[in-house]
């Protein structure tokens, strides 16, 4: 048997490869019958079980050229973060660039390895600005996405989707993941425990799980946390970040901040490069 990381890459590489065949059998199959998508996170999830997933591809992926420009990818136990640029040729002439980090959360069952959500982390305004800038020349062919999500997708889903523009975390996110950067490099831990709504938050470095106030002692002292490319999406921050110093590391985070309080309740740091 392959080692499951193997099993978790071979799995990852076949998603982009049936996007560019365009077999949305196959791409459907990656997922398991209770599986998710959420594209982007903060939208409106869409399920295989409920058909909106085959919806889904029929709206946003079936009529396009889509490729994926992969960065790194990272795993941590049975999911892998992907650093992606997403583009995507809505028609000659017409293509949109989005940064993204996609996770894909898989589990096994029956021996077979499949995906039970994809979640990935981009900005609607982002994409919006592209084709604002494009002017006449995308107007038709966003017409026709319209028309195509109105049809396919329903006005309710269409709704929740272009409201999800105006929730989440937004900037607040890359102000938070900034300010952790600073309280581990500063190794201030009141400020640390500070920006987490308790010690029971949940806080993972590669495969180590460990409270927030157990960080700084995960860490050798001179050690500096560098956040780069912070990307907000719904309720999640994610970026790249480098830990410099006596023991270097790399890797993609996603941190997860709670609406209630607006603290982390869940930091990931992926380390296991591919």
């Amino acid at each position: 048997m392959m080692p499951p990381t193997d099993e978790l890459f071979d799995l990852i590489e076949r998603s982009p490869a049936c996007v560019a065949a365009h077999d949305r059998q196959a791409w459907l199959d990656l997922f398991a019958e209770h599986a998710v998508v959420e594209d982007p996170v903060g939208s409106p999830a869409v399920q295989k079980g409920d058909g909106t997933l085959a919806r889904f591809w029929d709206t946003f992926i079936g009529p396009h050229q889509t490729r994926f420009e992969v960065v790194a990818d990272y795993a941590q136990g049975d999911d892998v973060l992907r650093d992606v640029v997403i583009h995507t040729e809505v028609r000659p002439g017409v293509s949109i660039q989005v940064p993204a980090y996609l996770l894909y959360q898989s589990e096994v069952r029956d021996g077979r390895r499949q995906l039970r959500r994809l979640a990935a982390h981009w900005t609607l305004r982002h994409s919006g600005h592209q084709v604002r800038r494009m002017g006449a020349r995308a107007w038709l062919p966003m017409t026709a996405l319209w028309v195509r999500m109105l049809r396919r997708m329903g006005p309710r889903w269409v709704r929740s989707y272009m409201a999800s523009q105006r929730t989440g975390v937004g900037l607040r996110g890359v102000r938070g993941a900034e300010a952790l950067a600073r309280a581990i490099s500063a190794r201030d831990e009141p400020a640390l425990r500070a920006l987490f709504v308790s010690d029971g938050a949940e806080v993972s470095l590669g495969d180590v799980r460990i409270s927030p106030a157990a960080l700084l002692a995960q860490l050798p002292a001179g050690s500096q946390l560098v956040i780069e490319a912070p990307i907000a999406a719904g309720w999640v921050t994610g970026c790249r970040f480098r830990i410099e110093g006596p023991a270097p590391a790399q890797g993609l985070a996603l941190l997860e901040t709670a609406p209630e309080t607006l603290q982390l309740r869940r930091a990931r740091f992926f380390t296991a490069a591919r």
